[in-house]
Protein backbone atom coordinates (compact mmCIF):
# COMPACT_ATOMS: atom_id res chain seq x y z
CA UNK A 1 0.00 0.00 0.00
CA UNK A 2 1.90 2.92 -0.90
CA UNK A 3 2.20 5.58 1.97
CA UNK A 4 -0.33 8.43 0.77
CA UNK A 5 -2.93 5.96 0.60
CA UNK A 6 -1.90 4.99 4.26
CA UNK A 7 -2.09 8.65 5.63
CA UNK A 8 -5.64 8.96 3.87
CA UNK A 9 -7.00 5.58 5.57
CA UNK A 10 -5.29 6.87 8.94
CA UNK A 11 -7.09 10.27 8.41
CA UNK A 12 -10.46 8.33 7.98
CA UNK A 13 -10.17 5.55 10.86
CA UNK A 14 -9.42 8.63 13.33
CA UNK A 15 -12.84 10.63 12.95
CA UNK A 16 -16.42 11.42 13.87
CA UNK A 17 -17.37 15.11 15.20
CA UNK A 18 -15.87 16.02 18.12
CA UNK A 19 -15.73 19.91 19.26
CA UNK A 20 -13.79 22.75 21.38
CA UNK A 21 -16.15 25.21 20.48
CA UNK A 22 -18.33 26.63 23.31
CA UNK A 23 -15.67 26.41 25.93
CA UNK A 24 -12.89 27.97 24.30
CA UNK A 25 -9.94 27.10 21.51
CA UNK A 26 -6.52 26.41 22.11
CA UNK A 27 -4.08 26.98 18.96
CA UNK A 28 -2.00 23.88 17.87
CA UNK A 29 -4.55 21.58 20.39
CA UNK A 30 -4.88 18.42 18.91
CA UNK A 31 -8.11 16.29 20.58
CA UNK A 32 -8.08 12.44 19.65
CA UNK A 33 -11.25 10.77 20.75
CA UNK A 34 -12.46 7.18 20.43
CA UNK A 35 -16.41 6.31 21.57
CA UNK A 36 -18.46 3.21 21.64
CA UNK A 37 -22.40 3.36 21.80
CA UNK A 38 -25.08 1.23 22.07
CA UNK A 39 -28.83 1.29 21.28
CA UNK A 40 -31.86 -1.37 21.52
CA UNK A 41 -35.47 -0.74 20.62
CA UNK A 42 -38.38 -2.93 19.61
CA UNK A 43 -41.10 0.25 19.53
CA UNK A 44 -41.54 2.97 16.81
CA UNK A 45 -43.39 6.59 17.24
CA UNK A 46 -45.97 6.79 14.76
CA UNK A 47 -47.17 9.75 13.11
CA UNK A 48 -49.26 10.61 15.73
CA UNK A 49 -46.36 10.67 18.68
CA UNK A 50 -47.96 7.84 20.07
CA UNK A 51 -45.53 4.50 20.58
CA UNK A 52 -46.27 1.55 18.96
CA UNK A 53 -44.66 -1.91 19.36
CA UNK A 54 -42.96 -3.72 16.82
CA UNK A 55 -44.77 -7.16 15.72
CA UNK A 56 -43.81 -10.39 16.36
CA UNK A 57 -41.45 -9.61 19.23
CA UNK A 58 -39.05 -7.60 16.50
CA UNK A 59 -36.25 -5.45 17.26
CA UNK A 60 -33.24 -3.75 16.19
CA UNK A 61 -29.84 -3.30 17.78
CA UNK A 62 -27.24 -1.22 17.01
CA UNK A 63 -23.36 -1.02 18.14
CA UNK A 64 -21.68 2.44 16.56
CA UNK A 65 -18.36 2.72 16.77
CA UNK A 66 -16.93 6.33 16.52
CA UNK A 67 -13.09 7.58 16.34
CA UNK A 68 -12.88 11.86 15.69
CA UNK A 69 -9.80 14.17 15.66
CA UNK A 70 -10.42 18.04 16.00
CA UNK A 71 -7.71 20.72 15.53
CA UNK A 72 -7.45 24.11 17.07
CA UNK A 73 -6.11 26.22 14.22
CA UNK A 74 -6.36 29.43 16.25
CA UNK A 75 -7.68 30.64 19.79
CA UNK A 76 -10.91 30.90 17.24
CA UNK A 77 -10.87 28.27 15.29
CA UNK A 78 -11.23 24.78 15.21
CA UNK A 79 -11.66 21.97 11.89
CA UNK A 80 -12.54 18.77 12.96
CA UNK A 81 -13.10 15.19 11.06
CA UNK A 82 -14.96 11.83 11.73
CA UNK A 83 -15.79 8.09 10.82
CA UNK A 84 -19.00 6.37 11.84
CA UNK A 85 -18.87 2.57 11.70
CA UNK A 86 -22.20 0.48 12.77
CA UNK A 87 -22.96 -3.24 13.41
CA UNK A 88 -26.55 -3.79 13.32
CA UNK A 89 -28.36 -7.06 14.57
CA UNK A 90 -31.91 -6.83 13.12
CA UNK A 91 -34.07 -9.48 14.16
CA UNK A 92 -37.17 -9.25 11.40
CA UNK A 93 -40.27 -11.85 11.58
CA UNK A 94 -38.59 -13.55 8.95
CA UNK A 95 -34.88 -14.09 9.94
CA UNK A 96 -32.00 -12.22 11.74
CA UNK A 97 -29.93 -10.10 9.86
CA UNK A 98 -26.53 -8.48 10.98
CA UNK A 99 -24.47 -6.59 9.21
CA UNK A 100 -21.49 -4.22 9.93
CA UNK A 101 -19.61 -1.19 7.69
CA UNK A 102 -18.24 2.00 8.21
CA UNK A 103 -21.07 4.41 7.49
CA UNK A 104 -20.74 8.33 7.21
CA UNK A 105 -17.49 10.74 6.98
CA UNK A 106 -17.92 14.08 8.43
CA UNK A 107 -15.86 17.40 8.30
CA UNK A 108 -16.58 20.57 9.23
CA UNK A 109 -15.39 23.72 11.49
CA UNK A 110 -16.64 25.90 14.22
CA UNK A 111 -15.00 29.47 15.12
CA UNK A 112 -15.76 31.82 17.78
CA UNK A 113 -17.69 34.85 16.12
CA UNK A 114 -18.56 36.73 19.15
CA UNK A 115 -17.27 37.00 22.36
CA UNK A 116 -19.10 39.01 25.65
CA UNK A 117 -21.82 38.30 28.35
CA UNK A 118 -22.18 35.09 26.31
CA UNK A 119 -20.15 33.45 23.29
CA UNK A 120 -21.78 33.39 19.70
CA UNK A 121 -20.21 29.95 18.16
CA UNK A 122 -21.13 29.42 14.19
CA UNK A 123 -19.88 25.68 12.88
CA UNK A 124 -20.68 23.97 9.26
CA UNK A 125 -20.49 20.61 8.98
CA UNK A 126 -20.91 18.48 5.77
CA UNK A 127 -21.49 14.31 6.16
CA UNK A 128 -20.85 12.29 3.28
CA UNK A 129 -22.36 9.07 3.15
CA UNK A 130 -20.38 5.73 2.49
CA UNK A 131 -23.67 3.57 2.39
CA UNK A 132 -26.43 4.72 0.30
CA UNK A 133 -30.13 3.28 1.07
CA UNK A 134 -31.24 1.13 -1.98
CA UNK A 135 -34.85 -0.03 -1.63
CA UNK A 136 -34.28 -2.79 -3.23
CA UNK A 137 -31.59 -4.27 -0.49
CA UNK A 138 -31.89 -6.88 1.70
CA UNK A 139 -29.06 -6.08 4.01
CA UNK A 140 -30.06 -4.18 7.31
CA UNK A 141 -30.05 -0.26 7.13
CA UNK A 142 -27.25 1.36 9.18
CA UNK A 143 -27.47 4.92 8.68
CA UNK A 144 -29.74 7.68 6.60
CA UNK A 145 -27.25 7.05 3.72
CA UNK A 146 -27.53 10.96 2.69
CA UNK A 147 -25.46 13.97 1.86
CA UNK A 148 -26.11 16.31 4.31
CA UNK A 149 -24.85 20.04 4.92
CA UNK A 150 -25.71 21.66 7.99
CA UNK A 151 -25.09 25.23 9.58
CA UNK A 152 -25.82 26.20 13.02
CA UNK A 153 -24.80 28.22 15.94
CA UNK A 154 -24.16 27.91 19.72
CA UNK A 155 -24.80 30.26 22.23
CA UNK A 156 -22.28 28.97 25.57
CA UNK A 157 -22.28 30.81 28.86
CA UNK A 158 -20.08 29.82 31.77
CA UNK A 159 -21.30 30.77 35.10
CA UNK A 160 -19.31 30.75 38.49
CA UNK A 161 -20.98 27.25 39.50
CA UNK A 162 -21.54 25.88 36.42
CA UNK A 163 -21.40 25.81 32.32
CA UNK A 164 -23.89 25.97 29.75
CA UNK A 165 -25.14 26.16 25.89
CA UNK A 166 -27.82 26.19 23.68
CA UNK A 167 -27.36 24.65 19.58
CA UNK A 168 -29.96 25.81 17.04
CA UNK A 169 -29.24 25.01 13.65
CA UNK A 170 -30.99 23.76 10.09
CA UNK A 171 -29.74 20.51 7.59
CA UNK A 172 -30.62 20.09 4.45
CA UNK A 173 -30.44 16.55 3.10
CA UNK A 174 -30.79 15.10 -0.89
CA UNK A 175 -32.62 12.26 -1.90
CA UNK A 176 -35.73 13.45 -1.25
CA UNK A 177 -35.67 13.67 2.35
CA UNK A 178 -36.69 16.22 4.48
CA UNK A 179 -34.72 19.32 5.91
CA UNK A 180 -34.03 19.10 9.66
CA UNK A 181 -33.94 21.77 12.23
CA UNK A 182 -31.36 20.18 15.12
CA UNK A 183 -31.41 21.62 18.42
CA UNK A 184 -29.31 21.18 21.74
CA UNK A 185 -29.09 22.52 25.23
CA UNK A 186 -26.52 21.37 27.85
CA UNK A 187 -25.37 21.79 31.17
CA UNK A 188 -22.21 21.10 32.73
CA UNK A 189 -20.87 21.17 36.41
CA UNK A 190 -17.20 20.51 36.91
CA UNK A 191 -15.43 19.77 40.29
CA UNK A 192 -11.61 18.93 40.58
CA UNK A 193 -11.54 14.95 38.90
CA UNK A 194 -15.55 14.95 37.92
CA UNK A 195 -17.52 16.34 35.48
CA UNK A 196 -21.69 15.99 35.70
CA UNK A 197 -24.02 17.07 32.61
CA UNK A 198 -27.37 16.67 31.56
CA UNK A 199 -29.49 17.75 28.53
CA UNK A 200 -32.03 17.40 25.90
CA UNK A 201 -31.63 17.44 22.27
CA UNK A 202 -33.30 16.47 18.78
CA UNK A 203 -34.40 17.55 15.81
CA UNK A 204 -37.71 18.39 14.03
CA UNK A 205 -38.46 18.15 10.63
CA UNK A 206 -39.03 20.98 8.55
CA UNK A 207 -39.58 20.83 4.59
CA UNK A 208 -41.84 17.68 3.80
CA UNK A 209 -40.03 14.65 2.60
CA UNK A 210 -40.41 13.65 -1.44
CA UNK A 211 -42.51 9.98 0.04
CA UNK A 212 -44.85 12.30 2.08
CA UNK A 213 -47.56 11.07 0.77
CA UNK A 214 -46.07 7.39 -0.03
CA UNK A 215 -44.72 6.37 2.83
CA UNK A 216 -45.45 2.75 2.62
CA UNK A 217 -42.80 3.05 0.11
CA UNK A 218 -40.21 3.51 3.08
CA UNK A 219 -42.09 1.37 5.47
CA UNK A 220 -42.14 -1.55 2.89
CA UNK A 221 -38.46 -1.57 3.41
CA UNK A 222 -37.77 -1.09 6.89
CA UNK A 223 -40.37 -4.30 7.19
CA UNK A 224 -37.83 -6.53 5.23
CA UNK A 225 -34.59 -4.95 6.48
CA UNK A 226 -34.46 -3.30 10.12
CA UNK A 227 -37.32 -5.32 11.56
CA UNK A 228 -40.10 -2.52 11.04
CA UNK A 229 -38.10 0.14 13.42
CA UNK A 230 -37.53 3.69 11.81
CA UNK A 231 -34.70 4.22 13.17
CA UNK A 232 -33.62 5.32 9.80
CA UNK A 233 -34.95 5.99 6.17
CA UNK A 234 -38.31 6.85 7.75
CA UNK A 235 -40.43 9.97 6.43
CA UNK A 236 -40.58 13.28 8.42
CA UNK A 237 -38.87 12.18 11.31
CA UNK A 238 -38.90 14.20 14.56
CA UNK A 239 -36.91 13.55 17.49
CA UNK A 240 -36.44 14.30 21.33
CA UNK A 241 -33.74 13.10 23.96
CA UNK A 242 -32.70 13.37 27.30
CA UNK A 243 -29.74 12.34 28.83
CA UNK A 244 -26.94 12.81 31.16
CA UNK A 245 -22.93 11.74 31.65
CA UNK A 246 -20.27 11.72 34.51
CA UNK A 247 -16.71 12.00 33.15
CA UNK A 248 -13.44 11.83 34.70
CA UNK A 249 -10.18 12.71 34.28
CA UNK A 250 -7.30 10.75 33.82
CA UNK A 251 -4.07 12.40 34.20
CA UNK A 252 -2.95 15.49 32.57
CA UNK A 253 -4.26 14.64 28.86
CA UNK A 254 -7.37 12.00 29.19
CA UNK A 255 -10.52 12.36 29.96
CA UNK A 256 -13.06 9.13 30.28
CA UNK A 257 -17.30 9.62 29.85
CA UNK A 258 -20.09 7.31 30.47
CA UNK A 259 -23.28 8.36 29.41
CA UNK A 260 -27.13 7.23 28.77
CA UNK A 261 -29.97 8.91 27.08
CA UNK A 262 -33.95 7.86 26.89
CA UNK A 263 -35.97 8.65 23.54
CA UNK A 264 -38.51 11.19 25.02
CA UNK A 265 -40.73 12.14 22.64
CA UNK A 266 -41.05 11.58 18.48
CA UNK A 267 -42.85 11.65 15.36
CA UNK A 268 -42.05 8.21 12.63
CA UNK A 269 -38.76 7.71 14.70
CA UNK A 270 -37.74 4.98 16.97
CA UNK A 271 -38.49 4.63 21.09
CA UNK A 272 -35.58 3.43 22.82
CA UNK A 273 -32.43 3.48 24.92
CA UNK A 274 -28.41 4.54 24.43
CA UNK A 275 -25.36 3.99 26.24
CA UNK A 276 -22.20 4.99 25.34
CA UNK A 277 -18.24 4.47 26.61
CA UNK A 278 -16.11 7.25 25.53
CA UNK A 279 -12.46 7.96 25.67
CA UNK A 280 -10.33 11.25 24.80
CA UNK A 281 -6.57 12.21 24.46
CA UNK A 282 -5.44 15.83 24.48
CA UNK A 283 -2.35 16.50 22.42
CA UNK A 284 -0.47 19.97 23.57
CA UNK A 285 -2.75 20.70 26.57
CA UNK A 286 -1.25 22.02 30.11
CA UNK A 287 0.23 19.83 32.83
CA UNK A 288 -2.69 20.90 35.02
CA UNK A 289 -6.20 21.35 33.38
CA UNK A 290 -9.76 21.59 33.91
CA UNK A 291 -11.93 20.01 31.09
CA UNK A 292 -15.56 21.07 29.81
CA UNK A 293 -17.22 18.78 26.73
CA UNK A 294 -19.04 19.91 24.32
CA UNK A 295 -21.65 18.12 22.70
CA UNK A 296 -22.69 18.98 19.21
CA UNK A 297 -25.83 16.10 19.18
CA UNK A 298 -26.75 12.78 19.75
CA UNK A 299 -26.20 11.46 16.40
CA UNK A 300 -22.25 13.05 16.08
CA UNK A 301 -21.54 11.70 19.49
CA UNK A 302 -19.10 15.08 20.16
CA UNK A 303 -17.03 15.95 23.02
CA UNK A 304 -14.59 18.27 23.77
CA UNK A 305 -12.37 19.51 26.64
CA UNK A 306 -10.42 23.17 27.06
CA UNK A 307 -7.93 22.92 29.05
CA UNK A 308 -7.19 25.72 31.59
CA UNK A 309 -4.07 25.79 32.54
CA UNK A 310 -1.65 27.23 35.80
CA UNK A 311 1.59 28.04 36.66
CA UNK A 312 3.48 26.98 39.64
CA UNK A 313 4.58 29.86 41.99
CA UNK A 314 7.99 29.64 43.04
CA UNK A 315 8.50 30.00 46.72
CA UNK A 316 12.22 30.76 46.61
CA UNK A 317 14.46 32.69 43.56
CA UNK A 318 17.69 30.68 42.69
CA UNK A 319 20.01 33.65 41.46
CA UNK A 320 23.52 32.39 40.37
CA UNK A 321 26.80 33.62 42.58
CA UNK A 322 30.18 33.01 42.35
CA UNK A 323 32.06 31.83 45.32
CA UNK A 324 35.47 31.90 45.46
CA UNK A 325 37.06 28.85 46.81
CA UNK A 326 39.51 29.48 49.30
CA UNK A 327 40.28 25.60 50.68
CA UNK A 328 43.81 24.10 49.68
CA UNK A 329 44.54 20.59 48.47
CA UNK A 330 47.55 19.99 50.50
CA UNK A 331 48.50 16.54 49.25
CA UNK A 332 49.53 18.66 45.92
CA UNK A 333 51.02 22.02 45.42
CA UNK A 334 48.99 25.18 47.43
CA UNK A 335 47.08 26.77 44.28
CA UNK A 336 44.73 29.00 44.37
CA UNK A 337 41.17 27.48 43.15
CA UNK A 338 39.47 28.55 40.18
CA UNK A 339 35.73 30.42 40.83
CA UNK A 340 32.73 28.13 41.44
CA UNK A 341 29.59 29.40 40.37
CA UNK A 342 26.73 27.40 42.58
CA UNK A 343 22.89 27.93 42.84
CA UNK A 344 22.02 29.54 46.53
CA UNK A 345 18.17 29.81 47.65
CA UNK A 346 18.05 33.10 48.99
CA UNK A 347 14.86 34.15 50.53
CA UNK A 348 13.24 37.55 50.52
CA UNK A 349 14.33 39.96 53.05
CA UNK A 350 11.73 40.59 55.86
CA UNK A 351 11.23 44.51 55.46
CA UNK A 352 8.80 44.43 57.82
CA UNK A 353 11.36 43.07 61.00
CA UNK A 354 13.75 45.62 59.89
CA UNK A 355 10.98 48.60 59.96
CA UNK A 356 9.77 47.50 63.62
CA UNK A 357 14.21 47.85 65.00
CA UNK A 358 14.15 51.20 63.18
CA UNK A 359 10.94 52.81 64.99
CA UNK A 360 12.02 50.88 68.67
CA UNK A 361 15.77 52.85 68.06
CA UNK A 362 13.54 56.37 67.26
CA UNK A 363 11.72 55.61 70.53
CA UNK A 364 14.72 55.51 72.68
Amino acid sequence: MKISHRILLFALIISSVSFAGPFGYKEGRWIFKAKESYFSTHRNFDKQGLTKDLTTDQSLTLFTTTASITYDVSNKISLFSGLDAVYANSNGYDFQRTRFSPTDFKAGSDFLLWSSFVDLIPEFVVTVPILTVDPNTDDAILSEGVLEFRGGSYLSKRFSFLSTYLYLGYAMRNDGRSSLMPYDFQIFKSFKFVQLSAGIWGYESLQDDAKTDIPADRNIVLARVNASSQRFYSVNPSLTEVGGSIGFTLGSEMFTRLGYSHTLTGVNTAYGDTFWLSLSYILGGATKSRFYESKRNQEMGSADFTPETYQEEKVFDEPERTVINTEEDFSTDSQSKAPVTVKLRTAKPDTKSKQKRKLKKRTR
